[in-house]
């Protein structure tokens, strides 16, 4: 998009718009699954089961936060954001939608569960991260 002085514009409203409902979606199912409306624990596993179910939200929240948080220093990433400022916008959009889905899976997890807080640490790890996802507009000026 162009303005007035022929100097393309990046818009920030649709990344902006995802990351507050993916936090919105998050906080609503906290708040259902603790009123009771979702139901909680309702994946009975055996102990092998919830430890693969464990160990997935421990690779996914480190997979995820760590890519989710080091996507901008990846060289090819790098170059196409030079090459085409407005593109910051997709990168924000993709790394938003990362950390959202792993949040989500792993908030989602501790409920299934019930029964061991490994899920829920995930989830504060991962939404730690996700406080640094704030698409901003330095963020665009310096890319």
């Amino acid at each position: 998009m162009e303005n007035n002085n022929g100097k393309s514009e990046c818009s920030l409203k649709i990344p902006r718009c995802i990351y507050i409902a993916f936090w919105g979606l998050m906080l609503l199912y906290v708040m259902f699954s603790e009123l009771d409306v979702l139901p909680v624990a309702y994946l009975a596993l055996d102990v092998q089961s919830a430890y693969a179910m464990n160990m997935l939200c421990v690779i996914l929240t480190l997979a995820g936060t760590f890519i989710s948080l080091r996507l901008f220093a990846v060289n090819k990433i790098k170059q196409e954001i030079q090459n085409a400022p407005c593109s910051i916008t997709k990168w924000n959009i993709i790394r938003t939608i990362i950390l959202g889905v792993c949040a989500l899976i792993n908030i989602m997890s501790y409920y299934a569960l019930c029964n061991d807080t490994t899920s829920l640490y995930c989830f504060l790890i991962t939404i730690t991260g996700f406080v640094f996802c704030w698409p901003k507009k330095e963020e665009v000026a310096s890319k």
